[in-house]
């Protein structure tokens, strides 16, 4: 019967609940089980339903993401979030809707600048960021500038302002910063874990837990403490898998343990090395260091 009526919506202008549409379509960005649909009106709006074709939301210009507490609606040439009994939340003031709330923090764009509203509409980050990320892992806000980046938690209360160029996602309680060029890294609390005098660092790809850093155009290897466990002294170097690393040094191919001594490893240690290198999901197998 729902289909029978769905299709002489689609086929023909017609009347449910006392509005009149031009067509019905199954709308497909909510997030949660529900069914919605999106009726288009004559007037070249749209009105948000529910499953039973009744009116959720009034006419705007667009529907975007349905999230569990609010919806993404454009009226005019702005979006903004509306709740199912259609009070605003956020705004008509975004660019663009950004999804869904992440730990009660969103972020958006107004007039290509870019901050965060918690999930009552009010600004927690002020809207003067080229980009902005929520790690919600971490409970962390990434608020980046032109040459420098602040760190908030979700509260929008700042733990760190300008004193590093560039703040990275936490993985595993870890972030790398850059601070006049360099690489380091630091903790959740923002406490220093390892100086920023790196070139590059890798990262901890497999469960030896060992990354490559560089420095003058050298690759050594560091633990997840930081601290060197193979010299930077090599022209080029794999990701360390399987307790190994493949090297090169002045031209020689070497294989080296996690104590940077040279091993001999057979045929098959080498095809399973090459092949969990393969599966390391990554822009590059090997990087390049030439003077």
């Amino acid at each position: 019967m729902k289909k029978a009526l769905l299709l002489f919506c689609v086929a023909f202008f017609f009347s449910c609940s006392k509005n009149t549409f031009t067509e019905v379509q199954r709308y497909k960005y909510n997030k949660d089980e529900k069914t919605y649909f999106i009726g288009r009106t004559t007037g070249k709006k749209v009105m948000l339903l529910d499953e039973n074709l009744k009116v959720i939301l009034p006419e705007y210009h667009s529907i975007g993401s349905i999230c569990e507490e609010a919806v993404w609606v454009k009226k005019d040439k702005k979006w903004g979030m509306v709740t199912f009994k259609n009070r605003v939340i956020i705004p008509f003031e975004a660019d663009k809707e950004t999804g869904c709330f992440k730990k009660g923090v969103i972020t958006y764009t107004i007039n290509g600048r870019r901050g965060a509203a918690d999930n009552k509409g009010k600004k927690i980050i002020p809207f003067d960021y080229n980009n902005v990320y929520i790690n919600d892992k971490a409970e962390r806000i990434i608020a980046h500038k032109e040459n420098a980046t602040d760190l908030y938690d979700l509260k929008g209360n700042i733990i760190s302002t300008g004193e590093y160029e560039y703040i990275g996602f936490f993985i595993n309680g870890i972030s790398i910063i850059r601070k006049n060029g360099k690489l380091g890294a630091v903790n959740y609390e923002m406490e220093v874990v390892c100086e920023p005098i790196y070139d590059n660092i890798g990262k901890f790809e497999t469960d030896d837990k060992i990354a490559w850093v560089v420095l003058n155009q050298k690759i050594g290897y560091v633990d997840e403490n930081f601290k060197v466990l193979i010299p930077i002294e090599y022209d080029n170097g794999t990701v360390f898998a399987n307790g190994m690393v493949r090297v090169n040094k002045n031209g020689e191919t070497l294989y080296l343990n996690r104590n940077g001594k040279q091993i001999f490893p057979s045929e098959k240690e080498i095809e399973s090395y090459e092949k969990t290198l393969e599966n390391i999901q990554r822009s590059y197998d090997m990087l390049q260091f030439s003077s």
